[in-house]
């Protein structure tokens, strides 16, 4: 949320102009506005930067009968301005050139539910995308001449952020080029480079294509297989014939972290938590994508101590995993593995829980899942998207659904932990590791790391109980949770694997 400085802004020249021609100095400028499935929910005024939300107010948009700058969060509207699921063009008419103005945004459940995009001369200059914690929100912009020439690059990036070498997988995603200017561009391409361990590993360009003023452009180029461990930094840049007038759009870049067993969609931060509620049966799930034959041991887990049915922490309580087979489409057929875990007294962790005996994954799609019953569970989930991706199953009001059926653009934080190797890595060496303290009752502290690196602890069984990165510096893993007895600690990073064991005492 933005401070609200007090001042005098005086914005001279401004017109309530519905025409695109507008006098000399100043643009036409249009905001549209799409909102959620509760589009009630939303209101926003545009002030001159800095007013604050209400003090000065030129527009008023939304349901003002029930919304105001005092709403966020209160839940009081019921009904009224936009409509649900839908995008609404709002006139600003014609604005100045050089000046600026705030749209403060409140959302009354305080879920963020609407995205807003500035368009200057019918040219796309702002996009404002509130995630699910908003509240209020101020988004500042500035009335400019829109640029003749740019290629704008974007890419969803890939699916998977960490994946195991043995899936092979291409990470390379398609890329969109948009023509954000006021001019046609020719010659437009996408370069990719691929980088692992400070080193281009791989480099490709795409055909070219030309586009005219705002038009957009898919572009793919050839596949990579990774080769190594370790994270790997997926470069896009847009080239053109012309000169680029915006060339802060012209690159974009993603990292995927190719790990030895941990395959994973999220990118480990939880952004919050979100279960069915107590007694809801159902599920909620993620879509993992099998390439090459290999098999199971265990799943990781984020997981809250959600609450009984008397309101209390559901502390002692246990969770189960269920995997799904799937038709092609990625549809849950029936019930292959199970495991169960129990709910500890704390706030929110990783819990890893292993099947009984390895589970054999031929290629195909199979659905991991937090299973719902009995008491309200809480599952983490990453703000990071890809659709299609999880899904939430409800007993009692739908079939399996992806979660983009529910307006919920967010990844579930459930790992599926795949069998170690798969494919020869000649150059692998093994390290000793140097942890500290050893024995613990606390932490363990790897000495000297890399940030990216992937970290997995074995108990006596073999079982993986713990799956993190590296940071720069030193590593610290919490084991206060761990039984008493002797474990493995394995890193991989750079083609290297490095092992040592600890004593938890």
């Amino acid at each position: 949320m933005k401070k609200i400085y007090l001042f005098l802004l005086f914005v001279s020249g401004y017109s309530l102009n519905l025409l695109a021609q507008c006098p000399t100095g100043q643009l036409n400028v249009t905001v549209d506005v799409q909102t959620d499935s509760w589009g009630y929910e939303c209101f926003w005024d545009l002030t001159p930067t800095g007013n604050g939300c209400g003090n000065g107010a030129l527009f008023t948009f939304g349901n003002t009968a029930q919304v105001n700058c005092n709403s966020g969060g209160t839940q009081v509207a019921t009904a009224g301005g936009y409509g649900d699921n839908t995008t609404t063009t709002e006139s600003l008419g014609c604005l100045t050139v050089g000046s600026c103005f705030d749209i403060n945004y409140v959302d009354d459940y305080g879920d963020g539910g609407a995205n807003f995009t500035v368009k200057i001369n019918g040219v796309v200059s702002f996009v404002f995308i509130n995630d699910q914690t908003v509240t209020t929100a101020t988004h500042t912009f500035c009335v400019a001449n829109p640029p003749v020439h740019d290629a704008e690059i974007s890419t969803e990036g890939s699916k998977y952020l960490q994946i195991p070498l043995s899936q092979s997988l291409n990470f390379i995603a398609p890329a969109t080029i948009v023509s954000a200017g006021t001019g046609t561009i020719t010659g437009v391409k996408a370069n990719v480079s691929v980088t692992a361990g400070g080193t281009q590993v791989h480099a490709v360009s795409s055909t070219t294509q030309t586009l005219a003023p705002l038009a957009s452009g898919t572009f793919t180029v050839a596949p990579y297989t990774p080769q190594s461990y370790g994270p790997h930094t997926v470069k896009y840049t847009s080239q053109m014939n012309e000169t680029d007038e915006v060339p802060a759009s012209d690159t974009v870049s993603y990292v995927v972290n190719i790990t030895d067993t941990v395959y994973a969609l999220d990118d480990g931060t939880a952004v919050d938590l979100i279960g069915l509620g107590a007694g809801e049966l159902g599920y909620l799930a993620n879509l993992f994508d099998i390439s090459n034959a290999t098999s199971t041991s265990s799943v990781s887990v984020y997981l809250g101590n959600g609450s009984n049915t008397a309101g209390a922490p559901a502390v002692d309580s246990v969770f189960n995993i269920r995997v799904f087979s799937t038709d092609p489409l990625g549809n849950p057929i029936s019930i292959i593995g199970s495991a169960s875990g129990i709910i500890e007294n704390v706030a929110e962790k990783w819990y890893t829980v292993s099947f009984a005996s390895p589970l054999a994954l031929a290629p195909g799609k199979y659905m991991v899942a937090l299973e719902e019953e009995f008491y309200m569970q809480e599952l983490g989930f990453s703000d990071v998207f890809h659709p299609q991706t999880s899904f939430i199953y409800a007993l009692t009001q739908v079939p399996w659904s992806p979660v983009e059926d529910f307006n919920f653009p967010a990844l579930f934080m459930i790992r599926l932990n795949l069998a170690s190797g798969g494919l020869a890595v000649p150059s692998i060496v093994d390290n000793v590791l140097d942890l500290y303290p050893n024995p613990t009752s606390t932490d363990v502290t790897i000495a000297k790391t890399k940030a990216g690196a992937s970290v997995q602890v074995f108990n006596q069984m073999g079982q993986l109980i713990i799956s993190t990165a590296t940071v720069a510096g030193n590593t610290v893993i919490d084991v206060r949770s761990l039984e008493n007895g002797i474990y493995t600690i394995k890193t991989i990073e750079d083609n290297q694997i490095g092992v040592a064991k600890f004593t938890k005492q």
